[in-house]
């Protein structure tokens, strides 16, 4: 049976109007439902890859990216996690599976996977003749230092050392780590053996603090770390743009520079 399709014609304030009626009707009606349910299951995929993007990798994940990357450049070599640096992105030192020695450090996005790389600078004898007493010493993240004293390393003459975190971060509880340091393929090596927190006190204002408030009557707590964490820094030297050289020592982006021979007792 066929169905007539009508067309009314109206005439309202000299318009002339054309209104369908009829199956022409229920076929717009039935396209608009259609392309309300192929729109949906889209928005919710589309969801679901920006929830993925925001996860981050694992640090196995990123060991594996650096050592098929590496495997290319070097053999007999092992890509290993070797910390976090400022900007979030995990460090991976790619060492000499005999000796142990860094030959290059990897960048790794956590998030993404892409990364960059450093390329260790060869040391020569000459400038290593002396390297045990040049450690010793007091080394500071910046080559100048303000009311206070940032990130810094102390190094002493027996091979043991201690790190203490910026006197301008009042609030943070984990305030350093000590272990032991050694010197073998021209570069620097530490053990962290024991890490340094903060437990009980409490804020007090500070205007002399990043976040203006410090902890006041904490107790320091010295814990073993287990297993031993090691790093190792590469020598250098480089000019703070006044003409003074300081002379550096790096592990990936992270930078100290050495502020004078006596290392501080505090």
């Amino acid at each position: 049976m066929k169905i007539k399709q009508s067309i009314f014609v109206l005439i309202i304030g000299g318009s002339l109007i054309l209104a369908g009626c009829g199956n022409n009707l229920q076929n717009q009606q039935d396209n608009n439902l259609k392309s309300k349910i192929t729109q949906e299951p889209n928005n919710k995929i589309d969801d679901k890859k920006d929830k993925t993007k925001s996860e981050k990798i694992t640090i196995e994940k990123a060991e594996s990216i650096v050592q098929e990357d590496a495997s290319k450049k070097y053999t007999n070599v092992t890509a290993s996690f070797s910390n976090e640096d400022e900007n979030g992105d995990y460090v991976i030192a790619v060492r000499n599976n005999d000796t142990t020695t860094a030959k290059e450090f990897y960048y790794v996005n956590p998030y993404t996977g892409e990364f960059t790389s450093d390329t260790l600078k060869p040391i020569t004898q000459n400038n290593n003749s002396n390297l045990e007493s040049d450690v010793v010493g007091l080394w500071h993240a910046t080559p100048h230092m303000a009311a206070g004293y940032g990130d810094r390393y102390n190094f002493y003459e027996d091979k043991t050392f201690k790190f203490d975190i910026s006197q301008a971060d009042g609030e943070n509880r984990k305030i350093g780590y000590t272990g032991t340091w050694s010197i073998s393929d021209n570069q620097l090596h530490i053990i962290i053996k024991k890490e340094k927190t903060l437990q009980g006190g409490h804020l007090e204002s500070s205007p002399s603090t990043i976040t203006g408030n410090q902890i006041v009557g904490g107790q320091v707590i010295a814990s073993e770390v287990k297993p031993f964490k090691t790093l190792t820094f590469t020598f250098d030297s480089e000019d703070d743009g006044s003409g003074t050289l300081f002379k550096t020592i790096k592990n990936g982006k992270t930078k100290f520079y050495k502020m004078g021979s006596a290392p501080n007792q505090e």
